[in-house]
Protein backbone atom coordinates (compact mmCIF):
# COMPACT_ATOMS: atom_id res chain seq x y z
CA UNK A 1 0.00 0.00 0.00
CA UNK A 2 2.87 2.37 0.73
CA UNK A 3 4.22 1.97 -2.82
CA UNK A 4 0.85 2.92 -4.29
CA UNK A 5 0.80 6.05 -2.11
CA UNK A 6 4.34 6.94 -3.20
CA UNK A 7 3.48 6.39 -6.85
CA UNK A 8 0.38 8.54 -6.55
CA UNK A 9 2.38 11.31 -4.88
CA UNK A 10 5.05 11.12 -7.58
CA UNK A 11 2.38 11.41 -10.27
CA UNK A 12 0.85 14.34 -8.43
CA UNK A 13 4.20 16.15 -8.36
CA UNK A 14 4.74 15.56 -12.08
CA UNK A 15 1.23 16.80 -12.83
CA UNK A 16 1.79 19.96 -10.78
CA UNK A 17 4.96 20.88 -12.66
CA UNK A 18 3.32 20.20 -16.03
CA UNK A 19 0.25 22.41 -15.57
CA UNK A 20 -0.95 24.94 -18.09
CA UNK A 21 0.73 28.33 -17.75
CA UNK A 22 -2.29 29.84 -19.51
CA UNK A 23 -4.76 28.38 -17.01
CA UNK A 24 -2.54 29.61 -14.15
CA UNK A 25 -2.47 33.15 -15.55
CA UNK A 26 1.31 33.26 -16.11
CA UNK A 27 1.04 33.53 -19.90
CA UNK A 28 -1.52 35.06 -22.21
CA UNK A 29 -1.91 33.60 -25.72
CA UNK A 30 -3.23 35.64 -28.65
CA UNK A 31 -4.01 33.89 -31.94
CA UNK A 32 -4.77 34.77 -35.56
CA UNK A 33 -5.14 32.59 -38.65
CA UNK A 34 -5.62 33.00 -42.39
CA UNK A 35 -9.24 32.10 -43.20
CA UNK A 36 -10.68 29.51 -43.33
CA UNK A 37 -8.02 27.93 -41.07
CA UNK A 38 -8.55 28.44 -37.34
CA UNK A 39 -6.33 27.83 -34.34
CA UNK A 40 -8.72 25.67 -32.36
CA UNK A 41 -6.44 25.07 -29.36
CA UNK A 42 -3.25 26.58 -27.94
CA UNK A 43 -1.50 26.09 -24.61
CA UNK A 44 1.83 26.71 -22.88
CA UNK A 45 3.66 24.56 -20.34
CA UNK A 46 7.00 24.60 -18.57
CA UNK A 47 8.85 21.32 -19.26
CA UNK A 48 12.42 20.72 -18.04
CA UNK A 49 13.05 24.46 -17.66
CA UNK A 50 11.86 25.23 -21.19
CA UNK A 51 8.67 26.83 -22.49
CA UNK A 52 6.66 24.47 -24.72
CA UNK A 53 3.85 25.90 -26.84
CA UNK A 54 1.49 23.43 -28.49
CA UNK A 55 -1.84 23.55 -30.24
CA UNK A 56 -4.04 22.53 -33.10
CA UNK A 57 -5.14 24.05 -36.42
CA UNK A 58 -8.20 23.03 -38.35
CA UNK A 59 -10.17 23.58 -41.49
CA UNK A 60 -13.94 23.51 -41.04
CA UNK A 61 -15.67 20.40 -42.38
CA UNK A 62 -17.22 22.37 -45.28
CA UNK A 63 -13.74 23.00 -46.77
CA UNK A 64 -13.58 19.65 -48.49
CA UNK A 65 -10.06 19.76 -49.95
CA UNK A 66 -8.29 22.18 -47.59
CA UNK A 67 -4.53 21.77 -47.34
CA UNK A 68 -2.16 23.33 -44.82
CA UNK A 69 0.21 25.09 -47.21
CA UNK A 70 1.36 27.81 -44.80
CA UNK A 71 3.31 27.90 -41.57
CA UNK A 72 2.89 28.99 -37.96
CA UNK A 73 4.62 32.06 -36.54
CA UNK A 74 5.06 32.00 -32.77
CA UNK A 75 6.64 34.86 -30.87
CA UNK A 76 7.12 35.26 -27.13
CA UNK A 77 7.04 38.83 -25.79
CA UNK A 78 8.02 40.14 -22.39
CA UNK A 79 5.41 42.01 -20.33
CA UNK A 80 6.86 45.26 -21.74
CA UNK A 81 6.11 44.10 -25.31
CA UNK A 82 9.67 43.29 -26.43
CA UNK A 83 9.93 40.11 -28.55
CA UNK A 84 12.18 37.74 -26.63
CA UNK A 85 12.22 34.76 -29.01
CA UNK A 86 10.32 33.62 -32.09
CA UNK A 87 9.93 30.53 -34.28
CA UNK A 88 8.39 29.77 -37.67
CA UNK A 89 7.28 26.15 -37.79
CA UNK A 90 5.44 23.80 -40.14
CA UNK A 91 2.20 22.21 -38.95
CA UNK A 92 2.18 18.45 -38.30
CA UNK A 93 -0.73 17.17 -40.38
CA UNK A 94 -3.24 14.61 -39.07
CA UNK A 95 -5.73 12.44 -40.92
CA UNK A 96 -9.29 12.60 -39.60
CA UNK A 97 -12.63 11.70 -41.21
CA UNK A 98 -13.87 14.28 -43.73
CA UNK A 99 -16.89 15.07 -41.57
CA UNK A 100 -14.58 16.42 -38.87
CA UNK A 101 -12.54 18.66 -41.18
CA UNK A 102 -8.78 18.70 -41.63
CA UNK A 103 -6.55 19.10 -38.58
CA UNK A 104 -2.88 19.69 -37.84
CA UNK A 105 -0.88 19.99 -34.62
CA UNK A 106 2.05 22.23 -33.77
CA UNK A 107 4.71 22.21 -31.07
CA UNK A 108 7.49 24.72 -30.44
CA UNK A 109 10.11 24.75 -27.67
CA UNK A 110 11.66 27.98 -26.39
CA UNK A 111 14.82 28.13 -24.31
CA UNK A 112 13.41 30.51 -21.72
CA UNK A 113 11.55 30.59 -18.44
CA UNK A 114 8.54 32.90 -18.86
CA UNK A 115 7.83 35.68 -16.37
CA UNK A 116 4.29 36.46 -15.29
CA UNK A 117 2.32 38.44 -17.90
CA UNK A 118 4.36 37.05 -20.81
CA UNK A 119 2.42 37.20 -24.08
CA UNK A 120 2.64 34.53 -26.79
CA UNK A 121 1.44 35.48 -30.29
CA UNK A 122 0.52 32.56 -32.56
CA UNK A 123 -0.54 33.01 -36.16
CA UNK A 124 -1.04 30.75 -39.16
CA UNK A 125 -0.18 32.39 -42.44
CA UNK A 126 0.37 31.52 -46.09
CA UNK A 127 2.89 34.35 -46.50
CA UNK A 128 6.53 33.61 -47.30
CA UNK A 129 8.91 35.22 -44.77
CA UNK A 130 12.06 33.71 -46.27
CA UNK A 131 12.67 36.54 -48.73
CA UNK A 132 12.87 34.01 -51.60
CA UNK A 133 9.52 34.71 -53.12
Amino acid sequence: MWKIGTLAMGSLLVACTNTSLVDNGVIKIETAAAQPVTISYADARRVDGQLVINGELEYPSWVRFGQFTGHIDISVSSPSGKVVEQHNIEPLRRRVPLTLGRKARFVATFQLDPRPETIVYISYTNEDHSGKG
